[in-house]
This record gives structure tokens, sequence and C-alpha cells, in this order.
């Protein structure tokens, strides 16, 4: 029987999420100049980081080599990047250009947004008005016209990765950047979280540009304690560290969750039932 540290999984993961690109600095514009509208034009994967989000993967950079005591090169087995333009300039800017071995995954990619990617937040409102107003109503489940669900396409693409990480990283130190909706899932998935817990959270804690989400293994309070399992979590805004959820303390995640028939009853009557069953 393998021991702790030879199980098939990360003793760490870190996932860092893009600083903030033109498209996110051009979307929120009401008014596009002609530069944004540019900027729009752009296929999705193509988008560069703003000067805000240079210098929000620096920043990044440092707080990862000041908890990790060492440099990216120095301190991760394993270094994987979306092959994103802005992912991939967030990676450069948190490792330098003497880093190397940067892996791209095409797994770890942006969600798709489809034909909607491309628009204005008002342009957005005003030509899909029916697909967002399902998004608010099942932000989880609802596809973009012509793009992915998270909790069935994204879901799937991440539980693949996490596949290849438990045959090729065991043990390991590995980091992700990555995009904020992919980080979303990885939380949903490896929190173990129910579909209301996810949305309510979604609400309180967003990802923000250049989150970190860090799990692990080892135990923050005593270090030689490996556990079997991705244990511990930290999220952290490196950024604006005072306002990171949790303060980013470490939290201790449940294990697999199992629920009672009470439990069950107790879940299910959260949502009315509009319909007499007699009718």
């Amino acid at each position: 029987m393998k021991s702790p540290e030879l199980t098939g999984i990360p003793n760490d993961l870190v996932l860092v999420r893009h600083g903030e690109s033109e498209a996110n600095q051009a979307q929120r514009s009401p008014n596009q100049t002609e530069a944004e509208r540019r900027v729009m034009q752009r296929a999705d994967w193509q988008q560069r980081l703003a000067c805000r989000g240079i210098e929000q993967a620096q920043i990044a950079g440092r707080w990862l080599e000041s908890e990790f005591s060492g440099s990216i090169d120095e301190v991760f087995d394993k270094k994987y990047v979306s092959h994103f333009v802005r992912t991939t300039e967030t990676a450069l800017h948190l490792g330098g250009v003497a880093a190397t071995g940067w892996r791209y995954d095409k797994r770890i990619v942006e969600r798709s947004w489809g034909t909607i990617g491309a628009l204005s937040r008002e342009e957005q409102k005003e030509a899909f008005a029916r697909t967002i107003e399902r998004q608010e109503i099942d932000p989880l489940y609802t596809a973009k016209d012509g793009g992915e669900a998270l909790a069935t396409d994204v879901l799937m693409r991440w539980r693949d990765y996490v596949d290849t990480l438990h045959r090729e990283a065991s043990g390991e130190r590995v980091v992700a950047v990555t995009h904020g909706e992919l980080m979303w899932v990885a939380r949903y998935d490896l929190e173990r979280m129910l579909p209301e817990e996810g949305v309510a959270l979604d609400d309180t804690q967003k990802i923000r540009n250049c989150s970190v989400l860090h799990y692990s293994r080892r135990d923050p309070e005593d270090p030689e304690h490996i556990s079997s399992r991705l244990q511990w979590m930290r999220f952290v805004y490196p950024d604006a560290l005072g306002e990171s959820p949790y303060d980013g303390e470490w939290q201790e995640l449940s294990n697999n969750r199992k629920f009672s028939g009470a439990d069950l009853a107790a879940r299910v009557n959260q949502f009315p039932r509009y319909l007499d069953s007699s009718e």
C-alpha cells in the first residue's frame, strides 16, 4: 500500500488567474473608443494584458516568491499555462524571462463565450437578453450562445486536466496560470460544493485578476504531515491582501461529504413546489 506521500496527486496545486486584460477594460466601457473597438475585434485568445494587468502579475510573482521562499523556477516542479496570450503574458511576469519549463495546456483555457464574448456588457444585454436572463437564474448550467456551460463543458476539461496531474505530478508542487471561470469550476469541484453553495459563494468571493488559489496536502500547522488528499486551501488577492477571502488564511476542506436522509430532505425543502401534485 502506498504511503500518502506517493499518492497520485500533487502536494501543492496553485492556480493563478491572469492579470487584467485590455478586453476586461474594453468590455466595461459603455461608449467604446476606436482603440477599444479594435481590442474587441480580436479573437479572445489574442488579448494582451493591460498595463494594470502587468503590474498585478508582477505583484503576484513577488508574493509567490515570498510565500514559497524561492523563484518560480526553483519552487515548482511543473508549470502550466493556458495558451491564451493574456495568460502567457501573466506567466512571463510571474516568473520572468529566465524561467524555464512552462507547459501549454489547452484544457485550462478560458470558458468559451461564443458570440457574446466579442461584445461590451451593454451590447450583450441588448443582443442576448434571454441568455443573460438565464445566466442570472442558472449561472452554472447556462451555456453562452455558441459557448460552454461551467458545470458541464468546463468541468469536464478541468477533470481531464486533474487526471493528468494524478498520473504525472504525484507528490509535486504545481502552478497553473489560467482563467477566472475555470478557477471557479476548480473550487466547485475540489471543495465538493453543491450548486446553491457555489452560486452563493460566487456572490461574495470573486476571483479577481491575478487571484491565487492554493490547495495543499501539507498541513499548514504541521508541515511534516502530508494528507492523502488536497485538504487545505487559501484564497489570496496578492495586490490587496487585506481584502482576501478568509483574510488569506488557510481553510481545512471537508472530506468526501456524506448526507443522511434528513439532510436530503432539508435540502429539497429549500426549493418550493409550485404545482399541486394531485393536479
